[in-house]
């Protein structure tokens, strides 16, 4: 398994993250132009759609085939994933 390392401090990286955090909650971000870009309902959407799946419980089968599912979880960046992913990884 690769190791994530960040090319920026810790201090910003938790900046994002309070920044991230708070756009999330507010709804809306100011653009770099000033106009402020509304994100709320892509945050609603986001929320409602999401399912936890927590360890321990079987799940029913949801489809039949010849395909192999396989999850894991990785410590890599959105982008690292993406390469991996058209590399065929």
């Amino acid at each position: 398994m690769s190791t994530f390392k960040t090319k920026i401090s810790r201090e910003t990286a938790a900046g994002y993250g309070r920044e991230a955090v708070r756009i999330t909650e507010s709804g809306e971000y100011p653009a770099p132009s000033g106009r402020v870009v509304d994100v709320s309902q892509l945050v609603k959407r986001s929320v409602d759609g999401t399912v936890s799946y927590p360890p321990g419980p079987a799940y029913h089968e949801s489809a039949r085939g010849n395909y192999e599912t396989k999850i894991s979880v990785e410590n890599m960046t959105t982008l690292e994933a993406a390469r991996r992913l058209i590399s065929g990884g």
